[in-house]
């Protein structure tokens, strides 16, 4: 799994400058702004890291954060995680959390702002992005918009939790199956041509059964709008989406969209999510 995971991030990290959508209705506020702490690209899909990995300590950020519930849980991870990653990567990348460090984090680039949206369902969002782009994720408004085009660089990670509805709206449009084991039937925007999709397990040819287990990983060209969130600004989005099913449907996506150049910055984020099936498994 990890090499195939690999080969595809690799293909599907290549970052740019943008920022954008996803699935569509949650019940959850959200919130961003500066933490409390201080790549054109072939293919869509996560690739194998370059250089020998160490031992790294990564700070998790405790991001601002609005709930749709009222309270704030315990923390569960600590304020720093101990991976294995390339010595030249280790000072560039760190964990984002929520603000208590109750949510399992997400790997982003170090030193960018933050964001976390708790919906009353569940639904949650860690929204990481430039401090410069801070306006184009305010509060209340991080949970992802699919198929709608930005310019702005991020890191988003997104589960609709325990909502159906919001399952199929993020895995609809790549998965043929999820209308009939969700039950839904509604239009789902349908993926554009140039974007590159690949399938890391499960297949789209597979007939509907009583479980099923799907990862696929793809790839928005520079200026195509699709899956991405963010996609269709001057860089490419790469990203992951892993839907579970039986007898109902979890699920769970990663865009990373950063310039060229920080390409295996994206590899290493991809398949730390993937690897680790966020939001459940801890980052260690």
């Amino acid at each position: 799994m990890a090499a195939a995971l690999a080969a595809t991030v690799a293909i599907a990290a290549a970052c740019g400058s943008s920022a954008t959508g996803s699935p569509a209705k949650t019940t959850a506020p959200t919130a961003s702004t500066r933490p409390t702490v201080a790549t054109t690209t072939p293919a869509a899909s996560p690739a194998p890291s370059v250089g020998a990995p160490v031992r790294t300590s990564l700070t998790v950020v405790a991001c601002p954060t609005t709930r749709g519930v009222p309270g704030t849980p315990p923390a569960r991870f600590p304020a720093t995680i101990s991976v294995p990653l390339p010595a030249s990567l280790g000072q560039r990348l760190a964990y984002y959390s929520d603000d208590s460090r109750s949510l399992a984090p997400v790997m982003g680039p170090s030193g960018w702002d933050c964001g976390v949206g708790v919906g009353a369902d569940g639904s949650t969002v860690v929204a990481v992005f430039p401090p410069a782009e801070a306006s184009s994720f305010p509060a209340g408004n991080l949970f992802p918009r699919p198929f709608t085009g930005s310019t702005d660089q991020a890191v988003v990670a997104y589960t609709p939790s325990a909502c159906q509805d919001c399952v199929y709206g993020l895995v609809c449009p790549l998965i043929p199956t999820a209308d009939a084991q969700l039950g839904y039937s509604q239009p789902c925007p349908t993926p554009p041509a140039a974007e590159r999709i690949t399938w890391l397990s499960g297949s789209a040819s597979i007939p509907v059964g009583p479980t099923s287990v799907d990862r696929i990983s793809f790839e928005d060209p520079p200026g195509v709008v699709g899956d991405g969130n963010p996609s269709g600004g001057p860089y490419p989005a790469n990203g992951v989406i892993n839907y579970r099913y039986g007898p109902e449907g979890s699920a769970a996506s990663l865009t990373c969209t950063l310039p060229t150049n920080e390409h295996q910055l994206c590899t290493e984020i991809l398949n730390d999510f993937d690897q680790r099936n966020w939001p459940s498994a801890p980052a260690s």
